[in-house]
């Protein structure tokens, strides 16, 4: 897509289950935040930004230099696949393409009238002339023997010699024609080959003229119209871009730490200015690049229903949650103090305060998700 892509950076998202319940006490003239712990669950999740659009796109560029004589579509225009969407001026291209169709069926015409019909004339000669060859050459060797008895005269049988090599001279050159025009023959191939090339002239000239119409590749929706009617382009141009109906998908990037949490498959939600739209979309590719310049990695995520806004590089809010942390106990972090590397929480023991040790299992933002050192219904404190 043209639009660069933006990226918010990945934040850690914390969605709470069950809310603290806070209050506070004045002790010692000092307001000291108090809290009773209770166990919830978290989600540890990775929010980013995106760009959405069809899951397929196209920007058709022009094939030929030339004049835009119509734009049958506009923006937003709903198209079907081989729709024609413009047509340039065709004049020239029409001529030779004119041409090329005559020439071509006068090459098919000469082709078939060989096939069907001089090769069937040329059979039957042949035919006719061997007979009339084989009764010429009958008579003239009676005349070889009537002209040893001295029926006939020398002249007589050169006249019957001259009458059967002249049947014979015949009878081979319609044999020679007809071999010709036979399949594999040097007249046939001949008439083919021109046939060959005149349907090779036609196809050029038809794909040519088909450039002078741009066509829809298939049915979508016209996201973006480069040029107006009227305009002279060159090949190459970009002349309209064109989104395929169905399928939607989001374009991010998300920050390389959370390389290894995201997996293929996982479940996305999409959110545009913080509005959930109850879309959710499957991660479907991971590209294990990661970007010099803003340290993230590209993801691509599949919508599971057809997207309601015909919209093509809208920026989207995403949420991807990688792990759920059910009934534990979370405290703020506020309410926990590092000391030599170990962590203590004051927790209200009767009337007094004591720091107790912990052990710390995971963090979530601002939230200490605690092993073990503190139960249920404890109160706990922050020390100034």
């Amino acid at each position: 897509m043209n639009k660069k892509i933006k990226w918010a950076g990945a934040i850690i998202m914390l969605i709470l289950i069950i809310v603290f319940s806070v209050f506070f006490r004045i002790s010692n003239d000092k307001e000291i935040s108090v809290l009773e712990v209770s166990k919830n669950d978290y989600m540890y999740s990775v929010a980013a930004t995106g760009t959405l659009g069809p899951y397929e796109s196209v920007v058709l560029k022009s094939e030929i230099n030339g004049t835009v004589k119509n734009l049958l579509t506009e923006i937003g225009g709903l198209v079907k696949e081989s729709d024609i969407l413009i047509s340039f001026d065709n004049e020239d291209a029409t001529i030779s393409n004119e041409i090329a169709v005559s020439d071509y069926n006068q090459a098919l015409n000469a082709y078939n009238d060989l096939i069907k019909n001089k090769f069937e004339e040329a059979k039957k000669e042949e035919q006719l002339l061997l007979l009339e060859m084989e009764s010429d050459r009958k008579s003239y060797n009676n005349g070889v023997e009537l002209y040893k008895e001295g029926a006939i005269s020398k002249k007589d049988l050169e006249d019957l010699q001259i009458i059967y090599e002249a049947k014979l001279k015949s009878y081979e050159s319609a044999k020679i024609n007809r071999i010709a025009m036979d399949e594999a023959g040097s007249m046939r191939n001949e008439y083919a080959i021109k046939l060959s090339q005149s349907q090779s002239k036609l196809d050029s000239s038809e794909i040519m003229l088909g450039m002078y119409n741009i066509q829809s590749p298939y049915e979508g929706y016209v996201y973006d119209v480069f040029i107006n009617k009227g305009d002279y382009v060159s090949i190459g141009s970009p002349l309209l871009e064109i989104g395929k109906s169905g399928k939607y998908k989001v374009v991010s990037e998300i920050d390389e730490r959370y390389f290894s949490d995201i997996k293929i498959n996982q479940t996305v939600m999409i959110y545009i200015e913080d509005r959930l739209l109850d879309i959710k979309g499957k991660i479907n590719k991971k590209y294990p690049k990661i970007n010099d310049e803003t340290g993230a990695f590209e993801i691509e995520i599949i919508l599971d229903e057809p997207f309601s806004y015909l919209v093509s590089n809208l920026t989207v809010n995403i949420q991807i949650n990688i792990k759920t942390f059910k009934d534990v106990i979370g405290i703020p972090s506020e309410f926990v103090r590092e000391i030599d590397d170990k962590y203590f929480v004051s927790i209200k023991n009767g009337n007094e305060w004591n720091d107790k040790e912990v052990i710390i299992r995971n963090r979530i933002n601002n939230i200490v998700i605690i092993e073990q050192g503190i139960n249920e219904q404890a109160i706990i404190r922050i020390v100034e």
